[in-house]
């Protein structure tokens, strides 16, 4: 018998049975009547899903043992591999050493290559990313996951296609790379409906725990953790309540308060014993966490103890590798406890054990511990030697990776030559499009740079996109708006407007114009920057700082393409390109609720990103020359030679100010102590500190801005005696913007 069950069918019995798991098992049998199209080993297959999330592991286990007889009677490809698959999954998340583990992954294999589900292709790929056993590098493993997202579109699952992502948070987690995994969950959560997937939802407070105790944001990592321990309590979702708790314990422990880790260790492994899991990894995990938390508080005997009972596990289930991690574990807990006799024997044991199985990065650790050791004996000799064994571990260890890593990086190499002469027809556009890029005022060989450039031209072909150009202040943001501009050829101008210099009350007025009589100063009918830019582009700078109420109106405005001037009651048609810049993370404005989620969908149809110079020095002895070059012949002045040693003070700099900045430095040194020939000392007296942390260093550049600003101001202010209508026009701004800058710079007559 073939089962008819077709992908979306199979996956929405499988969302209702993980994500409502008690549901699912208490009216199974109700279910499975109603459900008659459906084999029953389908429903079975499910129910031990089910039965796992909720932590009755053994049930699920015991399930899974009795379809092993019975699916090969379906003679059903796609059921097979999803059988192999959840047979994997189990055995990877209960048992540490399961001998038939990767039989199980080979047997997925097979049946689901031959079945040709795209959406099991994705199961599969997702799978393969995480196997810790797998030689795949990071960028294959990206690589991997970018196919899944395909085959997760194709199938047209949305369970999976947000399980991609969570892949790739799992994936930067893995590798220590807690920034791209917390962009990823950032943009998983936007895209998710907690109400409709609690499962996933639970899983991304625990990523999200997991990022923040790595960035070392303590607070914000203790509510996420609590927040799904409380989530998954109130689902039975009893095996996310282990790392959930896992993760809380290193949180208290990290924090200052050992004893509450402790204590919440020894909840998990009461959870893990309850569920089945006492020879999981995370049972690993959390009795080397409690030995350590207890060793922190020099309570060894009880961590020697934690430690035997884990070794005795480790012995029975034949996890070698797993024992002598642990006699590592024990020898550095006997060595603080200065039982120097064992401990000398319990790391020699583990020493002869990875020398035997060529494991160079635990021999390493081993030969730390064993230099330790001999370092509390004060036997300094024996000492020198073990650091001399360990860094030859060290060394082989990473001979091993870069022979490796070589070989992958080859085998890479010859797919791209495969690619590159699939796509060699493409090169005449290609050609073009180079060209283009020469042309514009954007300067840099950087690759982030030649990418900003080409997305450039590629959305100005599309004259009704909108884009959005994000990036620091002074990274170019306004140039590559232009160059959109100039490049979709409309023959109108483009109309701008900076959304941080224009009061709340007036910005709609601004957008959207205004009649005659429609507020106090409005003396005749004027256009707004909209109907100024129809036919043609608008940029809206800094749109991060747009009020939310008027994104509401421009909200509007996009979709309908008209508008509505204030004080009028009829709608006007206009059709504009918006680009829109802004120096913030928008995500997480939109996660603070100050910007709008909508909005953002509709202003970002193409995004592009300009890195800050600091990330980018490649380009700086470019930049630098380039704008030397132009203000020399703007102030009819020798251009000066530009030293090595110039040059590598510069690059010791952070720049918060970007590429405005360095324009600033070059300006003030050609005007201000112009030379034939430049050195580092050029330099003196203009740069901030060195080493100056980003942050730190952009918070100096804007104060020294804002001081400069101030002193233009007052001055002005002094030579008009302090009338602002007739500073305002010797300083070319509005008296509106005028009166705002004196009262945030808190400038006072003296």
């Amino acid at each position: 018998m073939i089962c008819t069950l077709t992908d979306r069918e199979l996956y929405e019995l499988q969302h209702h049975a993980i994500n409502e798991p008690l549901s699912y098992i208490n009216n199974f049998v109700q279910t499975s009547r109603k459900l008659k199209k459906y084999p029953a080993d389908v429903m079975h297959l499910f129910l031990a899903r089910a039965n796992a999330v909720i932590g009755e592991t053994n049930k699920a286990h015991s399930l899974l043992e009795e379809l092993k007889t019975s699916l090969p009677k379906l003679n059903d490809e796609p059921l097979l591999g999803k059988f192999y698959l959840t047979q994997y999954s189990a055995s990877t998340y209960s048992e540490t050493n399961n001998p038939y583990t990767e039989d199980y992954f080979k047997q997925a294999e097979k049946h689901i290559k031959q079945s040709g589900s795209k959406a099991l292709s994705c199961e599969l790929k997702i799978a393969t990313s995480q196997k810790v056993t797998s030689d795949l590098s990071l960028e294959m493993k990206e690589e991997l996951l970018h196919s899944a997202m395909q085959d997760a579109l194709e199938a047209g699952i949305l369970d999976l296609q947000l399980e991609v992502h969570l892949s790739y948070c799992v994936l930067y987690l893995l590798n220590n790379l807690p920034e791209p995994a917390n962009r990823e969950l950032t943009l998983l959560q936007e895209l998710l409906e907690k109400e409709q997937h609690p499962l996933l939802y639970a899983n991304i407070l625990l990523y999200f725990g997991i990022v923040n105790l790595m960035l070392k944001e303590l607070p914000t990592a203790q509510k996420y953790l609590l927040d799904g321990i409380a989530w998954a309590k109130a689902r039975a979702y009893m095996g996310l309540l282990i790392p959930l708790n896992i993760n809380l314990g290193l949180f208290y422990t990290n924090n200052g308060n050992a004893e509450l880790g402790i204590d919440t260790y020894r909840y998990c492994l009461k959870l893990m014993q309850e569920c089945g899991l006492e020879n999981s990894l995370n049972a690993n995990r959390t009795q080397d966490n409690l030995a350590r938390a207890l060793g922190k508080l020099g309570r060894f005997d009880e961590a020697i103890q934690i430690l035997r009972t884990s070794l005795e596990i480790a012995k029975k289930s034949g996890n070698k590798l797993r024992e002598y991690i642990v006699h590592v574990n024990l020898a550095d807990n006997l060595t603080d406890k200065e039982a120097f006799e064992e401990s000398e024997m319990m790391v020699n044991k583990a020493i002869d054990y990875f020398s035997q199985i060529n494991e160079n990065l635990y021999l390493s650790i081993a030969y730390r511990c064993k230099a330790r050791l001999f370092e509390a004996q004060e036997k300094y000799q024996e000492g020198f030697e073990a650091l001399e064994m360990l860094d030859n571990a060290n060394q082989k260890h990473f001979r091993e990776n870069f022979n490796k890593q070589n070989a992958q990086y080859q085998a890479r190499m010859n797919k791209l030559h495969n690619e590159y002469l699939q796509i060699k027809n493409q090169c005449h556009a290609e050609v073009e499009l180079n060209r283009l890029c020469e042309n514009t005022d954007l300067i840099g060989e950087h690759a982030s740079v030649k990418k900003a450039i080409k997305d450039a031209m590629l959305a100005a072909r599309y004259p009704n996109t909108n884009v959005l150009i994000t990036g620091e202040s002074g990274t170019g943001k306004e140039v590559i708006a232009r160059m959109i501009h100039a490049e979709s050829k409309t023959g109108k101008p483009l109309v701008a407007i900076n959304a941080s210099a224009i009061s709340a009350n007036l910005i709609e007025s601004e957008l959207f114009g205004h009649k005659r009589g429609a507020f106090t100063g409005a003396m005749e009918d004027r256009k707004g920057k909209f109907l100024q830019a129809d036919k043609g582009t608008l940029l809206l700078d800094e749109i991060s700082d747009m009020p939310v109420e008027a994104q509401v109106k421009l909200l509007r405005a996009i979709e309908t393409h008209s508008i509505q001037p204030v004080g009028s009651d009829k709608e006007i048609p206009v059709n504009c390109r918006i680009i829109s810049t802004s120096n913030c993370d928008i995500p997480s404005l939109i996660h603070a609720n100050t910007f709008r989620l909508d909005l953002y969908h509709r202003l970002n149809k193409v995004e592009i990103h300009l890195l800050p110079l600091r990330e980018r020095l490649s380009d700086l002895e470019l930049i630098t020359s380039f704008f030397v070059q132009r203000f020399s012949k703007e102030f009819r002045i020798p251009q000066p030679t530009l030293t090595e040693n110039f040059f590598n003070r510069l690059r010791e700099y952070s720049f918060p100010g970007n590429i405005r900045e360095l324009m600033n430095i070059l300006e003030r040194i050609l005007i201000l102590s112009p030379k034939a020939v430049w050195k580092a000392d050029q330099l003196d007296g203009v740069l901030l500190a060195k080493n100056t942390p980003p942050r730190q260093a952009a918070k100096a550049y804007t104060e020294q801005l804002q001081s400069t600003e101030h002193l233009l101001i007052s001055e002005a202010l002094a030579r008009c005696n302090w009338v602002q209508k007739e500073t305002a026009k010797l300083l070319n701004m509005s008296e509106s913007k005028l009166s705002r800058r004196i009262n945030k710079l808190k400038i006072t007559k003296p």
